[in-house]
C-alpha cells in the first residue's frame, strides 16, 4: 500500500519534470494563469455530508465477500445509519488535515487470469 501511495503522490511531479525537460524548461507564464491564483502541488476537497456518505454506502454492490476489515458490503449497508456520522467525521477530518489514515492504507491485491 505504501508503494502505491508513493507512486501516485509522486507521479504528477515526475511527469511535470519530464515534460519541462522535453519542452526546454518551458514554464507557465502569468498571462496563462489569468486568475493569478497560487499554483501549488495540492488540491482542495470540499467537506462531505452525512447524506452523501449514506448514498455511497447504499450504492455498494451486495457482495457476500469481506473487505480487509472483515465486513461485507451487506453488513455495512445494514449498519449504515450507525456508520454514516462517524464515517463522515473521519472523512472530513482527513480532508481538512490533508492526511489519509495510515491504518486505512491497506489493500488486498489478487491476480486475475484473463482469457
Amino acid at each position: 500500500a505504501d508503494q502505491f501511495n508513493t507512486y501516485f503522490t509522486q507521479i504528477a511531479e515526475v511527469t511535470v519534470q519530464q515534460n519541462n525537460q522535453q519542452l526546454g524548461g518551458c514554464r507557465l507564464e502569468e498571462d496563462q494563469n489569468p486568475s493569478n491564483t497560487p499554483l501549488t502541488q495540492s488540491f482542495y476537497l470540499t467537506p462531505t455530508t452525512c447524506k452523501e456518505v449514506n448514498q455511497v454506502i447504499h450504492s455498494l454492490k451486495n457482495k457476500p465477500s469481506n473487505g480487509i476489515d472483515e465486513f461485507s458490503s451487506k453488513t455495512v449497508k445494514h449498519c449504515a445509519e450507525e456508520l454514516t456520522t462517524p464515517l463522515t467525521s473521519i472523512i472530513n477530518k482527513s480532508f481538512s488535515l490533508g492526511q489519509f489514515p495510515t491504518k486505512l492504507k491497506v489493500s488486498r491485491v489478487y491476480p486475475k487470469h484473463k482469457k
